[in-house]
């Protein structure tokens, strides 16, 4: 068991100045103003001096950091957002990967998770790879200008699996709505966003 005291306690919608939070094996057993938890004799006491305790920060459209992309090196990026208070990610892998990259990072990052070690990783923002090619940071250099064919987005879409949470499209590319019924029947809980696009309304809404 272990106890965070002389803590201000961020919580929903309020915050618990000179608060104490007891946690046991990475479970929170309380939380409350310092008069009102009792901390169990043997407890690992950590004391914050005053500083903030909150919950970690979520970040669901992550490249990497340190100049380094999370999906050549999903260890190191992760241990650098860890040590600063993001405990959920999302990792990007982007339209400047051919077919044969995308499925190298997403294996690095499979194998990376399945290592059973604490991670915030829970998935992958695919940027694309089906955008429009004419926008976007690195336009010049993206892979993926040609026509959608289903060989092509049924290998990716495999390869991602169920870890693939959200898929960025334009949804003006003609084939898309192909490629999104493969992508939701593959993984049904699947999200689409709208990106680098210049789609109308009425492509969006179908």
């Amino acid at each position: 068991m272990k106890a965070i005291i002389n803590t201000n306690v961020v919580m929903e919608d309020h915050i618990i100045w000179d608060g104490v939070l007891l946690y046991d094996h990475n479970t929170i057993v309380a939380v409350g103003a310092s008069d009102s938890v009792e901390i169990p004799e043997g407890t690992t006491v950590i004391d914050a001096h005053g500083k903030y305790t909150t919950p970690g920060f979520v970040d669901i459209h992550n490249h990497g950091a340190n100049e380094m992309w999370m999906f050549e090196k999903p260890e190191e990026v992760t241990e650098y957002f860890l040590k600063r208070g993001t405990t959920t990610l999302l990792c990007n892998i982007f339209y400047n990967l051919d077919l044969e990259g995308y499925l190298r990072g997403i294996e690095n990052v499979r194998t990376y998770l399945n290592q059973k070690v604490p991670h915030p990783i829970i998935g992958f923002y695919m940027e694309g790879p089906y955008m429009n090619a004419k926008y976007g940071a690195d336009s010049k250099n993206n892979k993926w200008k040609h026509p959608i064919t289903a060989a092509e987005y049924q290998a990716l879409v495999d390869g991602a699996g169920d870890l693939a949470k959200i898929w960025c499209i334009a949804p003006e590319r003609e084939g898309i709505e192909e490629f999104c019924a493969y992508a939701k029947k593959v993984n049904p809980d699947v999200l689409f966003s709208v990106g680098h696009s210049e789609a109308k309304p009425d492509m969006i809404y179908k």
